[in-house]
């Protein structure tokens, strides 16, 4: 499968035309947790096809469904905070951020999951089951947009600095790549430098496993061909990026024989557009 962390904020923006829940079915959830946010683990009790997408909207006891506050991302058509997660042999997972919705206060929550099959226009909807499931909140953060994507320019920033050179393509390139398909927003400008200055983590595994969390699209070979077109921002993928691509592939416990064929060709498609297939 290609990557597309775009296509989830585009579905994302078709989910109103969703119907109203008329199959409850059973679920399983168990969380992981990172510094900004709860990533829940859907099994899901019915016999669910690959390929169909949750959509999960929180809502409060007496206030309805809790609005976004990102723009763009975790909303929906309404202005809702939606997260999305694809099934996978009858499992889900989804992450939410705590900031991103404007949450009224800190308590229990409903979580509503609406299990969906998409039709290949990526407009059409068909819900085939729902539930509903409870999670508590934590007092509401400022919102920012970049630091969702912090394990990701962390990662990006220890491949191009791995060469003891950074070139203004390089900076330029991955500032392109964000920002493709985003509105950055002054304050996402500011941050995104602040992130790209930042020391390298010694260990990459906190970045890595916090970028697994926050974007269940991604598999550890996607999170290697993500990396390797960052290597590629200046040209051909050198000795030391090879090092340091092949060194997350292994901490992503990707087999060696696979590291070479993974980085092998660029893909023909950006970092944040690509088609899934």
């Amino acid at each position: 499968m290609d990557i597309d962390l775009r296509l989830l904020f585009d579905l994302a923006r078709s989910a109103h035309a969703y119907h109203k829940a008329h199959h409850k079915i059973e679920v399983v959830v168990t969380q992981q947790t990172d510094d900004l946010g709860i990533r829940l683990c859907v099994d899901l009790q019915a016999a669910i096809p690959d390929g169909a997408v949750v959509f999960a909207h929180l809502s409060g006891a007496w206030l309805g469904k809790l609005s976004a506050v990102d723009v763009e991302l975790f909303r929906d058509a309404d202005g809702n905070f939606v997260t999305i997660g694809p099934v996978v042999g009858q499992r889900s997972a989804l992450y939410i951020p705590y900031a991103a919705a404007s949450n009224r206060g800190p308590g229990l929550y409903n979580l509503e999951l609406s299990v969906q099959l998409i039709g290949n226009d990526l407009e059409t909807f068909t819900e085939v089951g729902h539930a509903v499931v409870k999670i508590a909140l934590p007092e509401q953060r400022p919102w920012r947009r970049m630091l969702f994507f912090a394990p990701l320019i962390q990662l990006s920033m220890a491949v191009i600095r791995v060469d003891d050179e950074v070139l203004p393509i390089e900076i330029r390139g991955l500032k392109t790549m964000l920002g493709e398909n985003l509105t950055l927003s002054p304050q996402d400008i500011t941050d995104l430098r602040t992130l790209m200055k930042a020391p390298v983590p010694d260990d990459l595994t906190t970045p890595l496993q916090s970028l697994l969390i926050r974007i269940p699209l991604l598999t550890p070979e996607s999170t290697v061909e993500l990396l390797a077109e960052v290597a590629r921002l200046d040209g051909a993928i050198n000795a030391h990026e090879f090092a340091v691509l092949s060194h997350i592939a292994d901490l992503l416990e990707i087999p060696r024989k696979h590291h070479a064929e993974l980085l092998a060709a660029p893909p023909q498609q950006s970092l944040l557009a690509a088609k899934t297939s």
